[in-house]
């Protein structure tokens, strides 16, 4: 297996699983949006997929760019 398939295959799995934090944080903002407010809850649920949003991209090192 060559380092370019590997390297490939991770940013793959990588854009992917940032598309879905994305629509579930579209989810979230709709719902308060929808409600007028936000509760503790979808707030805390709007932290935790940035974090992992985050954390993902800096595993990636893309946290430099982000600093930009």
């Amino acid at each position: 297996m060559s380092d370019q398939f590997v390297v490939d295959s991770i940013l793959e799995v990588y854009i992917f699983e940032s598309s879905q934090m994305l629509e579930q944080l579209e989810t979230v903002i709709l719902k308060c949006e929808e409600a007028g407010a936000y509760s503790t809850e979808m707030i805390n649920d709007v932290f935790r997929i940035m974090h992992t949003i985050k954390g993902s991209s800096s595993m990636m090192s893309f946290h430099n760019i982000l600093r930009h």
